[in-house]
């Protein structure tokens, strides 16, 4: 189970090691779960999006809809690494 408790929006800027200007413009989804191995009970966790890849993701334009919802993140292996490619949402 990862539930959606809260979400903030993260934008800014930063200069990389190279000396350029990167922009972001985040979605941090808070959540509890009860996923982890080493954990009784339950822990929390973040999830960072790019706030134009919400609707690509979840099929939501507004993350309100996200909030105390059951959610299933999927990841992808890409290469040598994995890529959240869909969250779906539990209907209940």
């Amino acid at each position: 189970m990862t539930k959606v408790i809260g979400y903030e929006y993260s934008k800014g800027e930063f200069t990389s090691d190279k000396g350029d200007v990167i922009s972001y413009d985040n979605i941090k989804i808070y959540t509890i779960t009860d996923v982890f191995q080493n954990i009784v009970g339950c822990g929390s966790s973040m999830l960072k999006i790019k706030r134009d890849e919400l609707f690509k993701l979840t099929g939501l334009n507004n993350p309100d809809d996200l909030l105390d919802k059951e959610i299933f993140p999927i990841y992808t292996p890409v290469g040598n690494s994995v890529r959240l490619t869909s969250i779906r949402i539990e209907e209940k």
